[in-house]
């Protein structure tokens, strides 16, 4: 019956073993004990008696949650009427298969040999008994283990330890003997292994110092070993962004090649996941477009296309434009005058000022405050339609307009004398907003210009005669601009 159950907890404490997966002791490289209780015999004897058994363990973690153990101990076992001396020594496996930081409960199961000498006989002692000898030893049973500190640990274990021999006690009976045992023991770590359990490359002690986690290889989960983070790439294992640029630490080393410990990597101003996210731009490049701006000035001060040379299209570089030429580089005209910046440049002049996008004879010469009549407007008959043939002189005027950017103009209608003075009125009007409006339709500010409609009031003619009043029908240009 014992071998049954002996047999029973072995495979037991096999089954545990295998699906063993906490022990707070896997840390331990040598733990040295000293364990005292007591003994109490289990054979043919009715009157076995408690006595004292004492041993001494060397102890070491090899698997997750199984602790090996070699011990050697003293024990005795007897009754009133006889004694024997033991000496166990044997080797055993503790299995944790819960527990917490301090307090660790587990089985133990093992194998090893047992020394017994018989002392005191008792009558009748049979003649043919073994006084002293060896035989095998299977310890087993359970315990706990509560950390007090670091090193030190209380140790507290009851077990049975069955031989292969029914000598132990005078009597002999049908199976071998045993005896029940239980300690209390004082455990200290004397080495801690140096073992890297999640192997990131960091010794477990290490980690208990940086706060990381032992059974975790990247404790912050940025796609980066602990012990690549801190002996390599010198970022902190703990964060998974160690510079704050939103970019995780491993993104930034496998795949940007930016530096995790720097949010700018080129220095040009603009956080690396701007650059990478929201600018497109290269986070390892000052000026990702070479145009001689760097990123941050073309984003933040010029709102040109940090990846493109010429933002506008106008075949300057934005670099030039902005530091040799002057000119904007986001506009293809920076003055506004009709001809492109390149143009402006390849024909020696300035793309900043209006004024000599045009010859003389294609603008309309007005001092301030006086007016010019624009000859060669016409109208349909008694109607305010311009025809196609007026084109050329609204061009000069749309060109002065543009050279001149801050003159503002009056545009006067005038008409003879034929017909109703309320009609002239109203055709002069209406003529004077149609000139207006082409201006305005031909890229001039509205805000620059002024229709009226003066009627036949001020003849500049006779307009008795044919020639005179075709000559009193005319639109006036009357700059009305009084500073420059």
């Amino acid at each position: 019956m014992r071998k049954i159950l002996l047999l029973s907890v072995l495979l037991s404490f096999g089954l545990l073993w295998s699906s063993a997966v906490v022990a707070q002791n896997d840390d331990i490289g040598l733990e040295l004990g000293i364990h005292a209780g007591a003994a109490l015999g289990l054979n043919e004897s009715e009157d076995n008696e408690i006595k004292p058994l004492g041993r001494f363990t060397f102890g070491t973690t090899w698997y997750n949650g199984v602790q090996s153990e070699i011990g050697v101990g003293y024990a005795q076992n007897g009754d009133p009427d006889w004694d024997v001396e033991l000496i166990p020594i044997d080797v055993r496996l503790r299995v944790s298969p819960f527990g917490s930081e301090t307090f660790i409960p587990y089985l133990y199961a093992g194998f090893g040999a047992l020394f017994y000498e018989v002392g005191t006989k008792p009558e009748g002692y049979p003649p043919n008994t073994e006084m002293h000898g060896w035989t095998g030893l299977v310890p087993f049973g359970l315990g706990v283990q509560y950390y007090l500190n670091e090193k030190w640990s209380l140790d507290f274990s009851a077990g049975d330890n069955y031989t292969f021999s029914d000598e132990l006690n005078p009597l002999n009976g049908d199976e071998d003997d045993s005896f029940l045992s239980g300690t209390v023991g004082l455990r200290y770590v004397v080495l801690e292994a140096n073992k890297d359990k999640d192997g990131d490359g960091l010794l477990n002690k290490e980690e208990k110092l940086l706060g990381t986690d032992p059974k975790n290889p990247d404790t912050d989960g940025d796609g980066l070993l602990d012990g690549d983070e801190l002996n390599n790439n010198r970022t902190d294992p703990l964060l998974a962004d160690s510079d704050g640029d939103q970019l995780a630490d491993g993104e930034e080393v496998n795949t940007t090649k930016t530096d995790p410990n720097n949010p700018d990597s080129d220095a040009d101003g603009l956080n690396d996941y701007d650059e990478l996210n929201t600018y497109m731009t290269d986070p390892l490049v000052v000026d990702s477009d070479g145009d001689m701006l760097s990123d941050y000035d073309e984003v933040m001060t010029h709102a040109t296309d940090p990846n493109n040379r010429d933002t506008d299209g106008d075949k300057l570089t934005d670099g030039d434009e902005v530091t040799k030429i002057g000119s904007s580089p986001v506009m293809i005209d920076t003055d506004e005058g009709g001809i492109g910046d390149y143009e402006e440049v390849m024909r020696g002049t300035n793309p900043n000022d209006a004024v000599d996008d045009f010859a003389a004879e294609d603008m309309i010469i007005v001092d301030k405050g006086k007016s010019i009549v624009l000859a060669g407007i016409l109208f349909a008959s008694g109607k305010a339609d311009i025809v196609s043939a007026s084109e050329p002189i609204l061009k000069k005027a749309k060109n002065t307009m543009i050279a001149y950017p801050m003159m503002t103009v009056s545009i006067e209608g005038h008409t003879d004398n034929t017909g109703s003075l309320a009609l002239n009125t109203k055709l002069s009007q209406l003529r004077a907003e149609a000139v207006v409006n082409w201006l305005i339709d031909n890229g001039i500010d509205a805000g620059r210009l002024e229709a009226k409609g003066m009627g036949p009031h001020n003849p500049i003619a006779d307009n008795a005669t044919k020639e005179g009043r075709a000559e009193n029908r005319r639109i006036e240009f009357v700059r009305t601009d009084l500073d420059e």
